[in-house]
């Protein structure tokens, strides 16, 4: 058994490392439905993983009613209480305060636990009128960690539209204070973590978006820092010498913005994409905002087809390169869009995500400007940490959208239809760091066949 203990959540682990320690007490406050007994459920269960015994004392939620809910989150409690890891105490809050603890100390003895959960002591505290009671049983749980040398969690109740902590100090006594938050954002629910207080740790940030995942349990991002992100260790090639006279390469961690009229609805910026995942046998994690998975496979094969490609060659290519993936953004907060890409990429683990259908976010933009701005940012940072190369896909709709996606793109790939003598051309204008802008002209016709002849080729 490891004398550390963890948070059971990885983002957290890091950003706490090292601070939950035998004798130490941890606060989990919030408002009701904020998550808060599914932090303290998956503290129990990651520590119990390690080695450690808990004792999980509830004054709320009946055994099979929280075992249930916390099994879809993938904490199985179940299973760690027959491997004798686990002991789970419900309290009818009718029981009175000597029994209570009287059954408490008793468990302590049998079981020897190094982790016990208090769920939640609110409930306990409010049935005690008398004062010097009161007192007594905040200290009883107050100095429990202390005397038996383990991690406490205590969690606490916060009435909606309060952060106060109410209980006797408690902010004083506690070594890490976690509050859990949750509102509603344009009808959509929006979650974050503030850490209050973390003895012994350097916290810069405060304040963390996260979200409870069915089958993962929480999810906290954590933005990278900038000296966590080096300079790329791979860079690809295309097999298309057009695209190889245009374009030279594109290396791990590159951002590249393909803009185009709002008026074209084309997916021919995706050739670029499926090039190089051919070319370099990579893997092609593709997210749109617009289109559903069938009608995005359906457009991609229609392309396809036109130009001579079998559609068995285009659907084996799916198949066995792509995952797909479609999200209607409205039912979203900017934070969950944010951790829903994040969950995918962790999953799938791709060398390219593509992102289409941008635009479908300029409502949601508008909504909070800076707050989407420093979300994005942060997306993307996490990206080139990862060294994904992301393909962003955006209808120019507003000058004020299209520069924020420009900040932060190393490529700016505007693709314009230009008509001349009676013929409309499409000409693709190319910004490139560190290089001189560029304009050339695209043979679309021929550029398609070419690629579907690189394609077969590969297939064979």
């Amino acid at each position: 058994m490891s004398n550390s203990y963890v948070f059971g959540v990885k983002e957290l682990d890091d950003v706490l490392a090292d601070t939950p320690y035998p004798g130490s007490m941890v606060v989990v406050a919030g408002h009701p439905g904020s998550g808060k007994t599914t932090l303290a459920s998956t503290i129990c269960y990651a520590n119990t993983l390690k080695g450690h015994k808990c004792l999980y004392i509830s004054f709320q939620e009946p055994r099979e009613k929280l075992y249930r809910t916390m099994k879809k989150l993938g904490i199985d409690l179940e299973e760690q209480e027959k491997q004798n890891m686990l002991k789970y105490l419900w309290f009818p809050v009718v029981k009175g305060i000597e029994e209570i603890v009287e059954v408490i100390d008793r468990s302590i003895h049998d079981l020897k636990p190094s982790v016990i959960v208090v769920d939640s002591v609110n409930v306990l505290f409010t049935y005690v009128s008398d004062p010097d009671r009161r007192a007594w049983l905040q200290n009883y749980f107050y100095q429990l960690p202390r005397f038996i040398e383990c991690l406490s969690i205590l969690v606490a109740e916060l009435p909606f539209g309060e952060e106060k902590l109410s209980l006797g100090g408690i902010e004083f006594v506690a070594d890490i204070i976690l509050i859990l938050k949750h509102r509603i954002s344009v009808d959509r629910l929006v979650r974050y973590m503030e850490i209050r207080k973390a003895r012994g740790a350097p916290i810069r940030m405060a304040l963390f978006p996260f979200q409870i995942v069915e089958g993962r349990g929480l999810r906290i991002f954590v933005p990278p820092v900038l000296k966590e992100i080096t300079v790329p260790k791979k860079c690809y090639h295309f097999l298309s010498p057009v695209l190889t006279n245009v374009f030279e390469e594109v290396c791990s961690g590159e951002v590249i913005l393909t803009i185009m009229s709002p008026y074209i609805d084309t997916l021919y910026p995706l050739i670029l994409v499926f090039d190089i995942a051919i070319a370099n046998n990579l893997k092609l994690l593709f997210m749109s905002y617009k289109y559903s998975v069938d009608e995005l496979q359906n457009a991609i094969l229609k392309n396809m087809t036109r130009f001579g490609l079998s559609s068995n060659v285009i659907e084996e290519f799916c198949r066995k390169r792509i995952v797909f993936d479609a999200v209607n953004p409205y039912t979203f907060s900017l934070e969950e869009l944010l951790m829903g890409k994040l969950d995918l990429v962790d999953s799938y683990k791709p060398d390219i995500l593509t992102i289409h259908g941008l635009e479908m976010l300029k409502p949601i933009i508008d909504e909070n400007p800076y707050r989407f701005f420093s979300l994005l940012a942060n997306l993307i940072l996490y990206l080139k940490k990862m060294g994904v190369v992301t393909f962003l896909m955006l209808s120019d709709l507003s000058k004020e959208t299209t520069r924020m996606f420009a900040k932060l793109s190393d490529t700016i790939i505007r693709l314009l239809y230009i008509k001349k003598s009676d013929v409309i051309v499409p000409y693709i204008y190319l910004f490139k760091r560190g290089l001189d802008p560029k304009i050339y002209r695209v043979d679309v016709e021929n550029y398609l066949k070419e690629f579907s002849k690189s394609i077969s080729c590969n297939s064979k």
